[in-house]
């Protein structure tokens, strides 16, 4: 079995104050999440170990 340790924090997942404050690219907090949610399939499998 083929098993990655995955280092992760906090996510800030609906924190609409960031996407002000921080002048990004996505025009709310839903769509950060979608893209974050979206990577994070991407990368962590469900065999993977979490930290």
């Amino acid at each position: 079995m083929n098993q990655e340790i995955v280092f992760t924090s906090y996510h800030q997942f609906g924190q609409d104050g960031i996407v002000e404050l921080s002048e990004s690219a996505f025009a709310s907090s839903k769509e950060v999440n979608a893209e974050h949610i979206k990577q994070w399939k991407e990368k962590v499998k469900s065999r993977d170990y979490l930290i």
